[in-house]
């Protein structure tokens, strides 16, 4: 999915590493009308 692949290649969990958080789960979420897709992406 788009929005995970942006998620790591932005690096949007850095700063959250730097705070010293461990466990990062990973959302992205994608919409097509009335259609919802999520998926997940955590360590």
């Amino acid at each position: 999915m788009e929005a995970l692949k942006q998620i790591e290649e932005r690096n949007y969990e850095a700063p959250f590493i730097d705070k010293g958080y461990q466990n990062i789960i990973k959302y992205g979420i994608c919409f097509c009308e009335k259609v919802c897709m999520v998926m997940e992406n955590g360590y």
